[in-house]
């Protein structure tokens, strides 16, 4: 017998940042409560231009962190502080432009 689909619409954009024990573990989870804070404030949490957050436990690279990544932009962030949290809110997944300046490499100029 087959399951029914559960409703889902994608968001515009999907942000990981890494809460994993290694990195950063001082500061990752208020990073990540940051971050969901804010897009429930911005009103980012439903609608046309949602932002769906998720935190995760490990990228693989265990430093530089707090660490996230973008998607469908593919767009790495490093060294994440709240400050830096907030420029990357309004500049990348707001206005739709990368911060290179917190970028692991160059970030597409297409996101």
């Amino acid at each position: 017998m087959a399951q029914e689909k559960p409703s889902f619409t994608p968001p515009k954009r999907h942000i990981f940042i890494c809460t994993g024990p290694r990195c950063a573990p001082e500061v990752s989870s208020q990073v990540y409560q940051q971050l969901k804070d804010r897009i429930k404030v911005l009103g980012f949490h439903e609608g046309p231009e949602k932002v769906q957050r998720s935190q995760c436990h490990c990228f693989g690279i265990c430093q530089g962190g707090p660490l996230a990544v973008v998607y469908p932009d593919q767009v790495w962030y490093h060294h994440l502080t709240a400050e830096k949290l907030e420029r990357v809110i309004q500049e990348h997944l707001i206005g739709g432009k990368p911060v290179q300046d917190y970028t692991l490499y160059p970030a597409p100029q297409s996101a």
